[in-house]
């Protein structure tokens, strides 16, 4: 397992491109549901014994090969020079049609 602390990289040019349903997506993603209160509980508590754990209890009993070559970044920079960011409307209408959908049933 190789572990590094922090890697930079230049990247020359990186293309975003996003569309309205990526968007609601992670809207849906991130939004706050009252009925899963109590899953969220249990799983902060999972996630809090999950991050009190070494890296070497995590990764080790996973790797069945010693041939299999990991790599840990415990910090990675990307530096693009030239960042293309597009933005698509199209898939607005398939998300307005589903809200429609779920409202009338």
């Amino acid at each position: 397992i190789n572990h590094f602390k922090y890697v930079h990289v230049l990247v020359q040019k990186m293309a975003i491109n996003v569309d309205l349903g990526f968007v609601y997506a992670l809207h849906d993603l991130f939004s706050v549901s009252d009925s899963s209160s109590l899953l969220e509980a249990q799983h902060v508590e999972n996630d809090i014994e999950f991050a009190g754990q070494t890296l070497q209890k995590i990764i080790l009993p996973t790797t069945t090969d010693e041939a299999v070559k990991r790599n840990i970044f415990d910090q990675l920079h990307l530096s693009p020079i030239k960042i293309i960011f597009s933005f698509n409307v199209r898939s607005y209408g398939q998300h307005q049609l589903a809200e429609e959908q779920s409202a009338s049933d």
